[in-house]
């Protein structure tokens, strides 16, 4: 079986031992090392059991915790209305990510918060929505400033809403599906880069060659090709 995504955000050290000497040798080759994180975590993860354990994500409107339904199973999600759970997902950053040498990051989701569960602000879900990639995207920042690393470290995100072009080193398109399509395809990172463009994101990108392969949709050299040219 394989693993896309561990749901826990530190390394693992059985796959990758001794990562952080893995990652000097490679910079001094000349080559950075990416890493990637969310504001989700899984039960198989240790940081899991510790977010429960301090309150620090969303809940239903009866008090229970909030269960996201993911393709790889439940997740619980962090609460970012609450000053102390951002606080601890920077902590989370600085000392998982940055100390052991990341040079930058995929900052996934943030469009997925529901409409309908209690926050620990006490704000209306439904105004939050929008709000909270754009406050993910502000941790992330906030967690580089704090470790001294502005200007080094790169992170880029593929939600937003008005003002997260202050806080988003960059923009990604999302994971389109390898074709032409104009509704998931290669035609909507043209209008998304466009978009984001208007809303003030000075870099923006997209995977090449598109990411989403189905039973009945699979890249080809063309699409490849064409993708390749329009980077």
């Amino acid at each position: 079986p394989t693993k896309r995504l561990l749901w826990n955000w530190e390394y693992d050290d059985t796959l990758y031992p001794d990562l952080p000497s893995f990652i000097k040798t490679l910079n001094s080759d000349g080559i950075k090392f990416l890493g990637y994180i969310n504001s989700m975590l899984a039960p198989n993860g240790n940081q899991y059991g510790e977010a429960l354990e301090k309150d620090l994500c969303v809940k239903e409107q009866n008090g229970d915790t909030f269960i996201i339904v993911t393709d790889s199973g439940n997740k619980i999600m962090l609460d970012l209305s609450n000053p102390d759970t951002i606080e601890w997902l920077k902590s989370v950053i600085k000392e998982n990510m940055i100390n052991i040498g990341l040079s930058g990051w995929m900052a996934d989701y943030g469009e997925y918060f529901p409409i309908d569960v209690a926050l620990h602000s006490g704000e209306d879900p439904k105004e939050f929505h929008n709000k909270y990639p754009v406050i993910f995207a502000q941790a992330n920042l906030e967690a580089i400033k704090e470790a001294g690393r502005l200007g080094d470290i790169v992170f880029f995100t593929r939600a937003g809403y008005s003002h997260v072009s202050r806080y988003t080193t960059q923009v990604w398109a999302g994971d389109q599906l390898v074709n032409w399509s104009v509704h998931d395809g290669i035609a909507t990172v043209i209008a998304a880069g466009i978009s984001s463009g208007i809303c003030g994101i000075g870099y923006f990108h997209y995977d090449i060659g598109g990411f989403h392969a189905l039973e009945h949709i699979s890249r080809d050299k063309e699409i490849f090709m064409r993708w390749a040219e329009m980077a």
